[in-house]
Order: structure tokens, then sequence, then C-alpha cells
């Protein structure tokens, strides 16, 4: 197998996300410089708490009242800097089927759980499953395969508790009241799943209005939940 990786890596070398250079570590996502910037991002303060954002936790109002006290977070991003290297990554993860990108982003959400000192013994893992029609245009769900790693690394379970329906719409460029309507009526629960009694943590990518992991809370706490938290890459500051 690690032959077959050298020979892949050979034959297709890995690239920088952000500025497409060589990486002389293909574990990374990123070459030195754009990581570096990366690394500044993260340090970013939060426009809500205030707190740099790789420590931040702070939730909205809507989240809070869909029973998500806590939401960990690696960095900031803003929608008009679409050369930085947090949103060229962002964007990979969504359209480029590429495990390394994606492992990267899972042990920065890691990172950012470890970092709270929270203790998550007893929680699950399960995420905000991708519209319909992107997984047909993109032939992969990225939230489903991030999640599965992100629970990997905090050595927690994984459950599949959500689904989407077909007539579910890109959340981006809508606005807020339009993101809660999408999201909270094509959001459901996966047909016989239970949460009685259970924790847990709902990953997603990117959190901008808070409306899918809100439809997500409210959803679990109809179904019982006992606690629930949530962990995102990067939050829209």
């Amino acid at each position: 197998m690690k032959i077959l990786k050298k020979l892949f890596d050979l034959l297709f070398p890995p690239k920088c996300v952000s500025c497409n250079s060589l990486l002389s570590n293909a574990e990374s996502a990123f070459c030195i410089d754009c990581y570096r910037e990366f690394e500044a991002a993260k340090r970013l303060p939060c426009r809500h708490c205030g707190r740099e954002m790789m420590h931040c936790v702070c939730c909205g109002d809507n989240l809070v009242r869909s029973g998500i006290y806590r939401v960990f977070k690696v960095c900031p991003y803003f929608p008009e800097r679409a050369d930085s290297p947090e949103l060229k990554l962002i964007f990979a993860v969504k359209r480029r089927n590429v495990t390394a990108y994606r492992r990267f982003v899972a042990r920065e959400m890691a990172a950012a759980v470890k970092r709270s000192g929270d203790d998550l013994s007893g929680f699950t893992v399960t995420y905000v499953p991708r519209k319909p029609l992107s997984v047909t245009e993109y032939g992969f769900d990225h939230a489903l395969e991030l999640s599965k790693l992100l629970a990997r690394e905090l050595d927690l379970p994984w459950e599949a508790v959500f689904c989407r329906t077909s007539d579910a719409k890109e959340q981006k460029g809508l606005d807020r009241k339009e993101r809660r309507k999408n999201a909270t009526y094509t959001l459901l629960p996966i047909n016989g799943v239970t949460a009685t009694g259970k924790r847990y943590l709902i990953c997603d990518d990117v959190l901008t209005t808070g409306a899918s992991l809100a439809a997500c809370g409210n959803i679990l706490l109809a179904l019982g939940a006992k606690e629930i938290r949530a962990a995102v890459f990067a939050q829209r500051n």
C-alpha cells in the first residue's frame, strides 16, 4: 500500500490547495507560506466574543434555542477574500474529492475540540448532509466523509442522523430568512433513527447564519437527545 502511495505521489505530486506549488509534506494542504497565512487567520478575533477564532466556542441565539451551547471552530472566513488559503481550502473540500484535504480539515477541527478542554466522552459524531443535487454534481458528500474522519481523530463513534429532501437549495446566495426556511423544511431525521438520552457532536464545514445547525439541533431535541455540541472548520466573520 505504501509503495502504491509513493508511486501515486510521484505521478501526481501533491500541491498546495492555495497557491498550487508542490508540497514537501503530502499530509498537509498548504505550502509553508500559505500555512503561515492560515495559522495567522486562526488567531483573528471572533466578531461576537473577541476570542481568537481557534479558541472560540460561542454560539448565536438561534443555536442556543436549538440546544447547541458550544461550537468549536478553527478559523474565520470572509466571503470577499476569495484568495485566502482558508477559503480556497473550503472550496476544494466541497468540490474536489481529495482525501488529503479532508484529512487536514478534520485534524484541524479535532485540534480545536481538544484545545477547548471539553470532555466529549459518550458523544457520537454526526453531520449536516449535503443537498442531493450537489452530491450528484460532485459525486460525493464532503460533509459525510469529513465527519467520519473527525470521529476517527477524536476516537468517537459515528452515526448518520439526518437526510435532506430532493428540493433542498444551496444555502449560498440565500438571505438569513431563506436559509432558515430552506434548512428547516428540507432537513429531516433518517427513518428509524433514535436519539433518546444520547449526546451528539454535529460536524459541518462552515457556519454562516447557523440555519442548518439549528435545524439539526431542533431535530435532535425532538428525538430526545441529552446534549448537543457542534464543530465547524470556519465561521463567517
